[in-house]
C-alpha cells in the first residue's frame, strides 16, 4: 500500500487570506463595551454591566462566561427583540450573535423568565 501524499501549491492570494484569530478579555472591572472580543470572562469584580455594540458584522458571535452578577445590555434595540438585558448570575454563561443591528442568545445554561 503506497502513503498518500499532500501536496502543498504556492497561493497567490495568500495575503487575502484573513487569518482567524481567537479574542478574549478578562473583566474585573464593574463597567465594560465589547469591542471586537469573541469571548469574555468576567471576574474578581462585585458587580459588572456589559455593553454590547451594534457596529458588528452579521454573524458576530460572541461568548460570555460569568464568575460574577452580571448585566448585559445591548447599546441599541433589544436582546431577542424581547428584552432590555440579560442577567448573568454567579458561574452563568450565554451566547449571543448579531444580525441586522440585533443581538440574538444562541445558547445559555438556562434562562428564566422575568
Amino acid at each position: 500500500m503506497q502513503p498518500k501524499r499532500i501536496v502543498v501549491r504556492n497561493n497567490p492570494n495568500f495575503d487575502r487570506i484573513k487569518e482567524n484569530v481567537f479574542k478574549y478579555k478578562i473583566v474585573t472591572t464593574p463597567n465594560f463595551n465589547l469591542l471586537d472580543e469573541d469571548f469574555i470572562l468576567v471576574k474578581n469584580v462585585n458587580d459588572c454591566k456589559i455593553s454590547l455594540g451594534t457596529s458588528f458584522e452579521n454573524g458576530k458571535k460572541i461568548s460570555i462566561k460569568s464568575l460574577t452578577n452580571t448585566i448585559i445590555k445591548p447599546q441599541f434595540g433589544l436582546i431577542d427583540e424581547e428584552w432590555e438585558d440579560l442577567q448573568l448570575e454567579q458561574g452563568a454563561s450565554v451566547q449571543f450573535i448579531f444580525i441586522e443591528n440585533n443581538w440574538y442568545i444562541l445558547s445559555s445554561d438556562g434562562l428564566k423568565m422575568s
